[in-house]
């Protein structure tokens, strides 16, 4: 029986606990917002790849939320950082 030696390496991604925090804000500029309490939402993921492909979607995301929020003047908008638990 063979040993899938890809399995047994160390992975220091594996069972990584990680958080991502969404900060409301109510104004259309981030220097100038004021934020409502943020939301957690846990995560574990197990690899870089699975990591990179959340934190690229969340950055598509947020750049979304902060251009609408610019088109539309002043309203509400979310921005999500992954945060380490």
């Amino acid at each position: 029986m063979e040993i899938n030696k890809k399995e047994n390496e160390y992975n220091p991604w594996k069972g990584k606990d990680l958080a991502i925090k969404e900060t409301f804000y109510l104004t259309s500029t981030q220097e100038e917002a004021k934020d409502i309490e943020p939301v957690f939402h846990k995560l574990t993921i197990n690899s870089q790849d699975e990591f990179l492909r959340i934190s690229s979607k969340i950055s598509q995301e947020n750049k979304f939320a902060y251009g609408m929020s610019k088109m539309l003047g002043n309203t509400h908008y979310r921005i999500k950082n992954i945060i380490s638990l």
